[in-house]
């Protein structure tokens, strides 16, 4: 059985922090990728878009609420699966995409829903439950991991954090976001991702 990535112990964090990302240990451990997905002419047509930042703390950790949603509104779910207090790509993604605008456009096709690991911050036994329930549903193994699907949960697209988005913040990701979701509506079934995936854990 797959280790389980939740609540990581302050050696695979600190591992991860200095790229090893734990995976001597078979501890999936933090992603990043330098590939994108989005020309630069989506990102630049992105970056004109006017928006807010869409900070993480305020997304709905309730799945069920986020589809129901999504299928009331015509848009799809994005799930993101971070941890946000000892992930150094994950504190990255949050920083340079989320905290930026023009985040909150991400809301104009999807209705976001946070899966948070935390070492450090209290969370209600119910929700890390939860979390760690759809967590092995889709086989996320490693953070931060960004995954794209339609409002009855097939997913389609995955993310992972990218240098560019460091450059290229929210308007980087919002126009790879986008071409995933239009990539979908034009090939079904197809499940593209961008940047690195996360190492399988033992």
């Amino acid at each position: 059985m797959s280790r389980s990535l939740s609540r990581p112990s302050f050696v695979p964090a600190l591992l991860c922090g200095l790229a090893a990302c734990g995976a001597a240990l078979g501890f999936g451990g933090c992603t990043s990728g330098s590939g994108g997905l989005a020309d630069s002419a989506a990102v630049e047509q992105a970056a004109a878009l006017s928006g807010e930042p869409l900070p993480i703390h305020d997304w709905t950790t309730d799945l069920a609420v986020a589809r129901q949603t999504a299928a009331a509104e015509g848009k799809d779910v994005l799930m993101l699966f971070t941890g946000s207090d000892w992930c150094p790509p994950c504190m990255a993604l949050e920083k340079s995409v989320f905290a930026q605008a023009p985040a909150s456009r991400l809301e104009d096709d999807f209705v976001p829903v946070l899966f948070d690991f935390p070492n450090k911050k209290a969370q209600a036994p119910e929700i890390a439950a939860r979390n760690q329930q759809v967590q092995e549903a889709y086989g996320v193994a490693g953070y931060p991991t960004v995954l794209l699907t339609s409002a009855d949960g097939s997913k389609y697209g995955e993310l992972h954090y990218q240098d560019r988005y460091e450059s290229g913040g929210a308007a980087a990701f919002l126009a790879d976001a986008k071409a995933l979701r239009a990539a979908n509506g034009a090939a079904g079934d197809a499940e593209p991702s961008v940047g690195g995936r996360p190492a399988a854990a033992e």
